[in-house]
């Protein structure tokens, strides 16, 4: 079994072992898609993604008159087949959420209809498919919770998310492989190999929830953009996703969408486009 076999094997059981879901959000999702990518080629992509935004802990803990902590790991991974884009980011995460104290009936306790300010914390690791790059990342960030405040436009709080952060780290060679890849699986960052990793970089998040319906069937755009500067190199890279998908299930576990990406995202940046249609799934 080769070293890929196995560290891909060591990050599924690490993900399956973490048992403390939230209830809101389903920490799993798996995609299975049909595409072309940037070479016309067609081929067989995938994607998983783990995370437990514990939107339950959240709204259990933020009635107390303190901050408190969320602790979670964070692993997306982007596959497949020709030139398909490529990239493995793999994080231990930790967010501080401080409450603001407000006084009820001349009990202090915390503000159940406000903002949450939420800081973010992260360090680990970004690869691509071929295992030929590894960047160690540590990063810090901020992101502002609209979902309890009542005085948000609903449009706002129940469909988008933004955050901010700093990311630091350093570049590895890690199989001092020749880069041969082409297409969508290209290096085409220019953070240069066994030197530091300094960025910032936004995140921006949307969900329709529902446009219309036929039937049983729920149809909406979800999408997300992303955008990293490079301090060092000068240079900004982006990764933009938009799926116009049909829901199949009441619980939204299970969906089939019509995809686009443009930008692979880190670690190997490439701006390239890719299309297709995939079904996914949620645990």
């Amino acid at each position: 079994m080769d070293l890929k076999k196995i560290t891909l094997i060591t990050i599924l059981i690490l993900c399956f072992q973490y048992t403390s879901y939230g209830q809101d959000e389903k920490p799993i999702t798996i995609s299975l898609s049909t595409i072309k990518t940037e070479l016309k080629n067609n081929a067989i992509s995938y994607a998983f993604d783990f995370f437990d935004k514990k939107i339950d802990e959240i709204a259990t803990e933020m009635i107390q008159p303190k901050g408190f902590w969320l602790l979670a790991p964070d692993l997306t991974m982007r596959s497949g087949g020709e030139d398909a884009f490529s990239s493995i980011d793999l994080q231990a995460k930790a967010t501080y959420v401080p409450v603001r104290v407000v006084e009820v009936g001349g009990t202090p306790t915390g503000c159940s209809e406000c903002t949450l300010h939420l800081i973010h914390f992260a360090g680990g690791v970004e690869t691509n498919n071929d295992f030929t790059i590894l960047n160690s990342i540590a990063e810090v960030g901020y992101e502002p919770l609209f979902s309890f405040n009542k005085k948000m436009p609903k449009i706002i709080k129940e469909t988008t998310s933004i955050a901010i952060f700093a990311q630091g780290g350093y570049k590895f060679d890690f199989i001092n492989a020749d880069d041969i890849n082409v297409g969508g699986d290209k290096d085409e960052s220019e953070e240069d190999i066994e030197e530091p990793i300094f960025r910032a970089k936004g995140v921006f998040l949307f969900d329709s929830k529902k446009i219309f319906e036929l039937g049983t069937f729920k149809f909406s755009i979800v999408g997300d953009a992303t955008g990293w500067y490079d301090i060092l190199s000068d240079d900004f890279y982006h990764r933009i996703a938009g799926n116009f998908r049909m829901t199949l299930t009441n619980d939204n576990t299970m969906a089939i969408d019509l995809k686009y990406e443009n930008g692979s995202g880190a670690p190997n940046f490439n701006q390239g486009d890719q299309f297709g249609l995939g079904l996914t799934v949620k645990y």
